[in-house]
Parts: structure tokens; C-alpha cells; sequence
């Protein structure tokens, strides 16, 4: 009697090790796996991370004092910026101009983004990313730049 009393046990023991075995790969397959829709999970959660809205886009109006470029930054009066090649620089009509056509003293527009995308990855929440300069104001006693 004492000998089937122990079987079943033992039954027991492997059926519910078995159950939580199946369990247990389960959620690891689910958790795991690469997704379809993204790519791997630190990609499905950069995604997830960029369409939350961490971050946005500013707009800030400046009287230029000074203006310098070092390797991927541009420091519009001491502040920071970084330089992409889609970066478009604006006279007043918004036609294409160059960085060195911004003279000292202008009134411009800045117009930049913040926060870490899957696509600007390489940079912290914290930088500014510029897209766009716009000429507001030339300084007194300067023609428009054409």
C-alpha cells in the first residue's frame, strides 16, 4: 500500500516538473525571439521609446553673437548644436544659403530636435539636433543676403 501511495507521488512530481517546464519555455520563447515588425527587442524598444514622444522638437529666436563649427557641432552664442547633413540653413524667403552667409548681429530662427530615436541612436536625450536655420532679421546697415 505504502508503495502506491508513493508512485503516484512520484507521477505527480514529474507531471507538474514537466507543466512548469513547458511554461517556463514558453515565456522565454515569447520574451526572447526576434520581432517581425522591428527586428530584435533593443530595436523594438528604441522604436517603442521614439513613437512615446521622448523628446520633440523646439524653436528658439536669437540675435547671432557668435557662430562656430567644430568637426559634427555648430555653437550658435556658446550653445552647443549637432550638425546633420540634412540641416538646412534659410534666408528670409526661405531660399538655400550657406552657413557663412549669416553675418554677425542677424536675428535667426532655430529649429532643432531632442531626445534618442532609433535613427540618432548615437546621441543622449540631452543634444540639441539642428534642422533648421532660418534668417529672421539681417543686422542694421547689411542687405539681405540673396
Amino acid at each position: 500500500m505504502n508503495h502506491r501511495g508513493r508512485c503516484r507521488s512520484r507521477k505527480a512530481g514529474k507531471t507538474f516538473l514537466f507543466g512548469f517546464l513547458i511554461f517556463a519555455v514558453m515565456i522565454a520563447w515569447n520574451g526572447v525571439g526576434a520581432s517581425e515588425r522591428y527586428g530584435m527587442p533593443s530595436e523594438e524598444e528604441a522604436h517603442r521609446n521614439g513613437d512615446t514622444g521622448t523628446g520633440g522638437t523646439a524653436e528658439q529666436v536669437a540675435w547671432v553673437k557668435s557662430l562656430r563649427t567644430q568637426e559634427d557641432r555648430l555653437f550658435v552664442n556658446g550653445e552647443p548644436f549637432v550638425l546633420k547633413h540634412q540641416t538646412r540653413f534659410e534666408n528670409e524667403r526661405g531660399a538655400r544659403i550657406g552657413l557663412e552667409d549669416i553675418p554677425l548681429g542677424a536675428r535667426i530662427e532655430v529649429q532643432y530636435c531632442t531626445g534618442s530615436r532609433l535613427e540618432e541612436s548615437g546621441y543622449g536625450p540631452e543634444v540639441k539636433i539642428l534642422t533648421r536655420i532660418r534668417l529672421v532679421q539681417p543686422p542694421p546697415g547689411k542687405k539681405p543676403v540673396r
